[in-house]
């Protein structure tokens, strides 16, 4: 079910040696322990998201402490970046986990 009032993109596969931003609050493993996956499989972990970002992960639970809302300032900056036509794929924690198997 999404909480949030944006839609993700679909994905089904997922390349790992990307360049990944993670937001929000993760149900399925600890924020840590998905940013310590990406990096053990070849990925970069960025602080925001950039023109080079190829994957916004958002956990599935809101944070009380996001500036919006219902999101944060790294989902907004995803989201400009994705109506620019960037090449960003804004991703749930729920298929994140099923492309990695979890």
């Amino acid at each position: 079910m999404n909480i949030y009032p944006f839609a993700f993109d679909e994905i089904f596969d997922i390349d790992l040696t990307g360049k990944f931003v993670v937001t929000g609050l993760f149900t399925s493993m600890r924020r840590s322990d998905v940013v310590h996956y990406i990096y053990s499989h070849g990925g970069t972990v960025l602080s925001a998201p950039t023109r080079a970002t190829d994957y916004l992960i958002v956990g599935g639970e809101k944070s009380k402490t996001w500036k919006y809302g219902q999101y944060g300032t790294k989902i907004r900056k995803g989201l400009d970046l994705r109506e620019k036509d960037e090449k960003i794929l804004i991703i749930s924690e729920e298929d994140f986990m099923r492309c990695i198997g979890g």
